[in-house]
C-alpha cells in the first residue's frame, strides 16, 4: 500500500473515531484531530525515505550518539595512539592515571594505567557503572585503560622473567608443536605451586604494546593486514598478513621475535616493581561491644591478571589466602567508631539495591616473582603460558575508602 494511501486511511480512521462520539464536536475536535495525523504520518513511510533493514535480532545496535570529533577512538588501528587530553575530554572523572612511556616512542605506544600517588594500582579496576555517558565513549576509554594496564604488568613479568627469555625459548616454537617452557614455584617453602611459563606466548603477547605503523611490519602484506585481536593474537595467527602462507607468516614471526623482544626487555627493566594493591571488603555488622567494625582484609581475585599474593616470609601476611590447601587468616583490623558515626558510613558506603556496604581498600605492594595464576587460568594460559605475578605488601598501613577512584579517604589503618 503506497504511503498516501496510508494517510488517507488514517484521517478516516481518526475522523471516524471523533464522529462517532454523540457528544464529540468534530470542528470544535479539529486540534487534536490534526495532531493525531501528523502523529500518524510520522510513524509511516514515505517515498523520500528509505525503510531502515532489519537487523539480526542477536546483533548489537550500534550507539546512536555521535562521536565529538576532538575524541580519538581508543583501541581503533586507524586512530593511532590517542592525544594526550584523550583522558580530559570524556566528559567523566577516570580518576588518577599514570603515563607511562616506552623507551622506544618511535616503536611503542605511550601507556595510560590506573593507578594511586603515581603508582600503578593492581587488583580492583574502575568499571565506572555509574557513569552517565555515551556507551562508546566508555567503552572505549575502559578497553584502553584495560589493555594499558596489561601491558605495563606484563612488562613487569618480563623483568622478574627475563632470564628465561632466550633466543633458544623463543626459536622452540618453530620446531616443536610444544613451545619451550619452565617450571619454578615462588618460595621455597611452598609443596603444590608451581608455575609453567611460555616465553614465546609471553612475547607475542606484548604485540598489543606496539604503534599501528609497526605492527604494519609483521602483520600486513600489500595493504591486507590481519591485524591481533586486542591483546590475545596466537603465535602464527595473522603473522604476515592475510592470506600469508606458512613460510611468509614464520617470517614475519620470527622477525619480531628478534627485533622487538631486546627492547621490550629493556622497557621492562626500567620500571619499577612498586604497585599499589586495590581490592574491596564488606563493612559488616556493627561491634556494639567494643564500638566498631572488624575488618578482614583477603586478597582481591578481580581483575585480568590473575596476581597472586606471595610475600617472601610465610609468617608476614597481611591478606588471608590459601595456602597448599589450607586457608591462612590474614591480619585483623578494628575500626573504631560511635554508633552515629558507624550508622552515617554504613549509609554512605551501601551499595544500591543490596543490603550491604562495601569498602574499598588500597595498600602498597611490590612484584617480587613470577607465581602460578589464581582465578581464571584459561586466560592465562593463552596469554603468558600460566604464570602470574608474585605480590607482597610493602607499605605500613592499609587505607580504607567510600569510591573505586580512591578519592574519598574513610580512614586508615596501620599494619602490625
Amino acid at each position: 500500500m503506497k504511503a498516501s494511501s496510508l494517510r488517507q486511511l488514517a484521517i478516516f480512521i481518526v475522523l471516524s473515531g471523533f464522529s462517532s462520539l454523540s457528544t464529540a464536536d468534530l470542528f470544535g475536535d479539529l486540534k487534536n484531530a490534526s495532531d493525531l495525523i501528523k502523529r500518524a504520518g510520522e510513524m509511516l513511510p514515505t517515498s523520500r525515505a528509505a525503510p531502515r533493514e532489519p537487523s539480526h535480532p542477536n546483533q548489537e545496535q550500534p550507539d546512536a550518539t555521535p562521536r565529538k570529533e576532538e575524541v580519538l577512538p581508543a583501541n581503533s588501528h586507524e586512530g593511532g595512539d590517542i592525544s594526550s587530553n584523550y583522558f580530559d575530554s570524556l566528559g567523566f572523572d577516570v580518576g588518577e592515571i599514570a603515563t607511562i612511556e616506552p623507551l622506544d616512542k618511535t616503536t611503542f605506544k605511550t601507556l595510560y594505567v590506573p593507578s594511586y600517588k603515581g603508582i600503578p594500582r593492581i587488583g580492583l579496576m574502575p568499571k565506572y557503572s555509574q557513569v552517565n555517558v555515551a556507551r562508546h565513549i566508555k567503552d572505549d576509554a575502559t578497553k584502553r585503560l584495560r589493555n594499558d594496564m596489561w601491558i605495563y604488568h606484563s612488562l613487569r613479568l618480563l623483568a622478574v622473567m627475563d632470564e628465561h627469555v632466550t633466543d633458544e625459548a623463543l626459536e622452540a616454537v618453530a620446531v616443536s608443536a610444544k613451545p619451550y617452557s619452565v617450571r619454578g614455584k615462588t618460595r621455597s617453602f611452598e609443596k603444590y605451586a608451581l608455575f609453567n611459563y611460555t616465553p614465546s606466548y609471553h612475547i607475542a603477547g606484548l604485540v598489543s604494546a606496539m604503534l599501528p605503523k609497526t605492527l604494519d611490519l609483521y602483520f600486513c602484506d600489500t595493504n591486507k593486514c590481519s591485524y591481533p585481536n586486542g591483546f590475545n593474537p596466537s603465535n602464527n595467527g595473522g603473522w604476515g598478513g592475510i592470506n600469508a602462507n606458512e613460510f611468509k607468516a614464520r617470517r614475519a614471526y620470527n622477525d619480531y621475535m628478534k627485533t622487538e623482544t631486546p627492547k621490550l626487555k629493556a622497557w621492562a627493566k626500567s620500571l619499577s616493581p612498586d604497585v599499589y594493591i586495590v581490592g574491596r571488603i564488606q563493612l559488616g555488622n556493627y561491634d556494639f561491644k567494643k564500638k566498631g567494625f572488624s575488618l578482614q582484609l583477603v586478597f582481591p581475585k578481580e581483575g585480568l591478571l590473575n596476581p597472586r599474593y606471595a610475600p617472601r616470609n610465610r609468617e608476614e601476611r597481611v591478606f588471608g589466602d590459601f595456602i597448599d590447601g589450607k586457608l591462612v587468616a590474614g591480619q585483623s583490623f578494628f575500626i573504631s567508631l560511635d554508633a552515629e558515626k558507624a550508622e552515617a558510613l554504613q549509609h554512605k558506603t551501601k551499595i544500591a539495591n543490596a543490603s550491604m556496604s562495601m569498602l574499598y581498600f588500597t595498600v602498597k605492594g611490590q612484584v617480587h616473582n613470577a607465581a602460578a595464576p589464581t582465578g581464571n587460568r584459561g586466560r592465562s594460559n593463552r596469554v603468558r603460558g600460566g604464570v602470574a605475578l608474585a605480590l607482597e605488601v610493602t607499605g605500613s598501613t592499609v587505607e580504607f575508602f567510600s569510591d573505586e577512584l580512591l578519592t574519598n579517604k574513610l580512614f586508615e589503618a596501620a599494619i602490625k
